[in-house]
């Protein structure tokens, strides 16, 4: 029983500082300045993330049906997966501040990635910035990192 407690009071020591790194990240000012859309995103926006991106190039949204899709490529072969709907609510770190959330907790994807959210705002026309949660349990979540994104095929500073 020691042993289990000290491991989930190493799990909870590990959350806490990287809750901790990320609202303390140079992207937590622009996130705070940022504002949700006044009209969902739509089309491809191509990505990029400061945590290790893979084969992730970016979202496909469609603003009619308030959904998206992540896109992957795998040499030549593009594939979407891991859907997503999208809702104006309040951020769940930053009180008060309102963000376009990208929640994955829909039927068709895995599991494990149904607690993932992501909240996003629009920090330029056609830019966004959007901060990666996972809920861990109900009414708790961590904020892992950040990743932007670009209307568009390519990304310019």
């Amino acid at each position: 029983m020691k042993i289990f407690l000290a491991c989930i009071a190493i799990v909870l020591l590990v959350c806490a500082g990287l809750c901790l790194s990320t609202q303390k990240s140079s992207y937590q000012t622009a996130f705070l300045a940022g504002r949700p859309f006044a009209e969902l995103p739509d089309g491809f926006w191509k990505g990029d993330t400061n945590l290790p991106k893979g084969p992730w190039l970016g979202k496909r949204f469609s603003a009619g049906t308030a959904e998206g899709v992540n896109v992957f490529q795998s040499g030549a072969d593009r594939t979407e997966q891991f859907s997503f709907r999208m809702y104006t609510a309040e951020a769940l770190w930053d009180k008060g501040h309102e963000v376009t959330r990208i929640d994955y907790n829909v039927p068709e994807n895995p599991f494990w990635l149904r607690p993932a959210l992501d909240e996003v705002v629009e920090v330029s026309p056609g830019k966004l910035l959007g901060k990666i949660h996972y809920r861990v349990f109900p009414g708790v979540s961590i904020a892992i990192g950040y990743f932007w994104q670009q209307e568009g095929e390519t990304i310019n500073p």
